[in-house]
C-alpha cells in the first residue's frame, strides 16, 4: 500500500453526518448543471436523515481522503435476492479521480454480505453511462418522487 493509499478510508456513516451528507448530495448534484428549482424540488429525496442512517434495513458508508469526507453511498436491503443502490454521491471537487467506482465496488461487497445476488439502481440520467461502464444494465424504469411526469433509469448488476 502507497502512502497515498493510506489516506483513503471508507468507514460507516456516523447519525450525526445527517445533514453534511445531504449538503454533498445537493452539490454532487448540481455537477449535472440542474436549475436551482429543480435542485430545490429535489430536495426531500436527496435528504439523508438520522433514521435512514441507523435503520437496521439500510447501511450508510463515508469515503474520506485525508480525512475529510468527499462522497458516500446509501444501500438498502430489499427481499432477498437483492439490495438497492439508493444513493451513491461525490463532491462535485472530487469527481474524476476513481472514487466512485470504489464505493460502488464497496456497496457490491457489501449486498453480498447481506446475502443479494443482485444490486439494483435508480440512476440520474447523468449518471447511467457510469453505471452501464460498471456492469449494470437497463431493466426498466421509474418515476421520479420528486420531478411529476419524469421517468429515472432503473439498472441492476449481477454479484
Amino acid at each position: 500500500m502507497t502512502d497515498h493509499d493510506q489516506t483513503i478510508r471508507i468507514r460507516p456513516a456516523y447519525v450525526s453526518e445527517a445533514d453534511a451528507l445531504t449538503e454533498l448530495a445537493v452539490r454532487s448534484k448540481t455537477h449535472w448543471g440542474y436549475s436551482n428549482d429543480f435542485i430545490d424540488a429535489c430536495r426531500d429525496e436527496l435528504t439523508i436523515s438520522e433514521e435512514q442512517i441507523s435503520a437496521d434495513q439500510s447501511a450508510f458508508f463515508v469515503l474520506e481522503v485525508h480525512a475529510t469526507c468527499v462522497g458516500y453511498y446509501g444501500l438498502f436491503v430489499q427481499e432477498a435476492p437483492s439490495c438497492e443502490l439508493d444513493s451513491l454521491f461525490i463532491d462535485p471537487r472530487s469527481i474524476g479521480n476513481g472514487y466512485g467506482r470504489l464505493l460502488l465496488n464497496h456497496a457490491k461487497l457489501q449486498a453480498l454480505r447481506c446475502g443479494a445476488t443482485r444490486l439494483v439502481v435508480q440512476s440520474d440520467p447523468n449518471a447511467q453511462s457510469f453505471y452501464e461502464k460498471e456492469g449494470f444494465i437497463l431493466c426498466g424504469s421509474r418515476e421520479s418522487s420528486s420531478i411529476p411526469g419524469r421517468s429515472l433509469p432503473l439498472l441492476e448488476v449481477s454479484l
